[in-house]
């Protein structure tokens, strides 16, 4: 992991602020109910049910991003999206060839 990575985890982790002594099951519920409970998922969240572009998803949660953050919308979109494909896996999905995030696991056929 390159250093400026290893920051930026470390600063998200502080930012989520998970207890000490945490297994790593109860790590990954709270970090998953405070993820939910973030006003930019919900709005990423309301938007992907109908789909969500990168470039969608990079305007959309601009707003949040500090300017001393350091990371660019693209960025801090790439992040969120593997974030929530991570601790959400059942709940969303991304569309081969087209990287749109989308609320629901499966395609529905018919």
């Amino acid at each position: 992991m390159v250093r400026s990575a290893f920051e930026f985890a470390q600063r998200d982790l502080r930012a989520l602020g998970p207890p000490k002594g945490y297994s790593e099951e109860q790590f990954l519920e709270y970090v998953a109910v405070r993820l939910q409970n973030l006003e930019v998922v919900q709005k990423v969240v309301s938007a992907s049910s109908s789909g969500v572009s990168d470039t969608q998803a990079a305007k959309l949660i601009e707003e949040y991003i500090d300017e001393s953050a350091m990371i660019s919308p693209p960025d801090a979109w790439r992040i969120l999206k593997q974030w929530m494909m991570h601790f959400f896996p059942e709940q969303y999905r991304i569309e081969v060839g087209q990287e749109i995030l989308i609320k629901g696991r499966t395609i529905s056929s018919g």
